[in-house]
């Protein structure tokens, strides 16, 4: 049955926190959506559309210990409350919101990527890499570069990862960790207050970094009696270093080369650190790296030396660049493909004994000063490629240093659903294998094994996560942060999951339904006669499951076996539901609110020409709804307010607990609404 009712139906909405965020992302069906291009709803497959790295505020962290030493605040342990690598946190479903945090009316945008700061680039290889700007750190995924964390106030200059680890250095003696299966960083001891501005290793217990008046440090992973950590191995007061190169092919302090101010390098030269000049003193050494070895340093007027073997003279080589044409960066794929890169886009290609400037036709980035470059090598049979980062974000991509074209390091495909786990820390996920979560107003990305898009997620009452995709994609991470691929017998794009103690449920395309019951190892297919897609399932109010989809498909079940069609009275598609008191709320396209009462009768709220509404969240006494072109509609008592939430994107999800609202959509961006004081 169906009505039109009053809004005063809002009223007895009862919901739990762990149902607060129900989204899908949908295209409108049956020719209702906008005609015109600009604005016209994208097909089923593109509308379908790594662990927390925030050092905490003082309430959250465990303990803040401030160190003479460098004049930095150390925080240990930061965000975690046992051995298990877990958050902290309490049974407070507004953990993310400071009580002390001021209020500012209106959405605000936060990035998911970077803040318009880069300063240094590391690749592991094309799927994993690393870049720090600002106090931000980023991870790229190998399709998508996205936040990795936030840092405070320090500022990052270097980035190093490897076998599992990421270390960072800064200003004041700045150094940081960061297991990437691991949810927070941890500072470690420093040796030196002085500015640190590159890092380079062999491995991540064999690790060097060069700042400020000439500081040189080492980390190493000391014996049976934990003698290990930063150690200061040389300072020269009349130097400042910017770049550092270690040879993995050598030992200790073999191999070690540093370049800086004044033109000059430092080495160590059998057991002894020594200074040598290999460009003019008005020149500032930026960046040094090694091949087979060779090794190249630039610097600012463009400035380029090359030395053949360990006992070959420094060569200053032409490059027929201006002296504002400063080079921050240089890379190599092999012996005979070494590129430079500088300022005002400029890019050099070595032939041997000079540079021949390389025209960067990437029409964002094809000027901006690229500040960190290296060749990515590719995995899995794939051709590697080469990357530079632009000083203010982005940068820029090549197949053979040719042609080059724009990259983003803001996560563009978007974030396609919003959960909060069972301890109050919220996490997106969406397109290119994305999943972020969220704290103190910081986002970071967090590894799923895979670049598939990724459409849906949910936890189960012990805290493991499901996420599913495209192409049958489904992913469980479990509460120590392990992340495995699970089998299901389907092949089509999985939108929709639910999970509970006793069964997981997966709706997907074209009335795709599976089922996991009780102890079972596998899923199964369930067949209720859906046939439309299964956009969200949930547990209503009045305690059954309820299944809703494509065409104003929607089930009612019980036993969790049967199920029964509810008549929507709509024929648009029904996009996301959260739990009412007695049923669910649903909304769908043409901005369709209705409410399902577990008797089969159904109220229609509200509606509206040409708005979609993809994202769903309840929290007594309120509803928040998202959808089409960033519109925001609030629902409480009988009264519906439409907001513009300034995103100018589909929004294709939202969370909110009665204190902050967030929504997220097709762009690299997130945002938030405060509740006035």
């Amino acid at each position: 049955m169906w009505k039109r009712g009053p809004w005063w139906a809002l009223i007895p909405f009862a919901f739990v926190l762990s149902a607060c965020g129900a989204s899908g992302t949908i295209e409108p069906e049956g020719g209702e959506s906008p005609t015109d291009a600009s604005t016209a709803a994208p097909d089923a497959s593109s509308a379908l559309g790594d662990d927390a790295g925030n050092v905490s505020s003082p309430d959250d962290v465990s303990e803040v210990i401030t160190d003479s030493l460098d004049g930095v605040e150390r925080v240990e342990d930061v965000g975690i409350d046992d051995d298990s690598g877990e958050p902290a946190g309490d049974d407070s479903a507004s953990e993310d919101v400071s009580d002390s945090a001021p209020f500012i009316a209106g959405w605000q945008t936060e990035a998911l990527g970077d803040l318009g700061a880069l300063s240094a680039l590391y690749v592991i290889d094309s799927s994993e890499a690393y870049a720090v700007g600002g106090s931000q750190i980023l991870r790229y995924n190998g399709e998508s570069w996205a936040s990795f964390g936030n840092l405070g106030d320090v500022v990052l200059n270097g980035v190093w990862a490897g076998d599992g680890v990421v270390v960072v250095v800064g200003e004041a003696g700045f150094i940081a960790r960061r297991v990437i299966t691991e949810l927070s960083w941890q500072i470690e001891e420093s040796p030196t207050q002085q500015h640190l501005h590159a890092i380079h290793g062999r491995s991540h217990a064999d690790l060097w970094a060069a700042g400020n008046e000439g500081v040189i440090i080492n980390y190493t992973e000391g014996d049976d009696e934990g003698d290990e950590g930063w150690v200061l191995v040389d300072q020269t007061s009349n130097i400042d270093l910017y770049g550092i190169h270690v040879d993995l092919e050598q030992e200790g302090v073999e191999g070690v080369v540093t370049c800086g101010s004044g033109g000059r390098l430092v080495i160590n030269d059998a057991g002894v650190w020594k200074t040598s000049h290999v460009a003019s003193g008005n020149v500032t050494l930026n960046a040094v790296f090694g091949l087979d070895g060779r090794l190249f340093v630039v610097g600012t007027g463009g400035t380029i030396a090359v030395r053949d073997g360990q006992d070959g003279s420094w060569v200053g080589q032409p490059t027929n660049l201006t002296k504002d044409r400063d080079l921050f960066a240089v890379a190599a794929s092999n012996n005979d493909k070494v590129y430079a890169f500088g300022a005002a886009g400029t890019v050099l290609r070595w032939l041997g004994t000079s540079w021949q400037k390389i025209e960067v036709g990437a029409p964002l980035h094809a000027a901006d000063d690229f500040v960190g470059a290296s060749w990515v090598k590719g995995v899995d049979g794939e051709a590697g490629y080469w990357m530079a980062i632009g000083s203010s974000g982005g940068g820029i991509t090549s197949m053979d240093g040719s042609a080059w074209g724009d990259m983003s390091t803001q996560p563009s495909a978007g974030l396609t659903g919003l959960a909060a786990d069972p301890e109050g820390r919220l996490w997106a996920t969406g397109r290119s294998g994305l999943l972020m979560t969220r704290l103190d107003g910081q986002w970071s990305s967090v590894g799923t094994g895979t670049t598939q898009d990724l459409y849906d997620l949910t936890f189960g009452e012990e805290g493991e996560m499901w996420l599913v995709g495209e192409a049958g994609t489904v992913i469980q991470r479990d509460v120590e942060g392990g992340v495995s691929e699970v089998a299901v017998p389907a092949f089509s794009d999985l939108i929709s999951v639910h999970s509970e103690t006793e069964q997981v449920v997966i709706g997907g395309k074209g009335g795709t339904l599976l089922r996991r019951v009780g102890g079972q190892g596998t899923f199964s297919p369930w067949t209720i006669g859906m046939t439309t897609d299964v956009r969200d399932i949930v547990r209503g109010g009045d305690g059954a499951l309820w299944i809703a989809g494509g065409f104003g498909k929607l089930y009612r079940s019980d036993d969790g076996d049967a199920a029964t069609a509810i008549s929507s009275g709509v024929s648009g598609g029904l996009n996301a539901m959260a739990p009412s008191g007695d049923g669910v709320l649903v909304v769908g396209d043409n901005g369709v609110v209705l409410h399902a009462s577990s008797s089969g009768e159904v109220t229609l709220l509200h509606e509206q020409s040409e708005l979609f509404l993809y994202g769903l969240s309840v929290f007594e006494p309120y509803a928040v709804a998202v959808g089409w072109n960033g519109t925001a509609l609030t629902l409480i008592d009988d009264e519906v307010m439409t907001e513009n939430t300034g995103a100018s994107q589909v929004l294709e999800a939202v969370w909110h607990d009665g204190v902050r609202a967030i929504a997220v959509g097709r762009d690299g961006y997130a945002y938030t609404r405060m509740e006035g004081p």
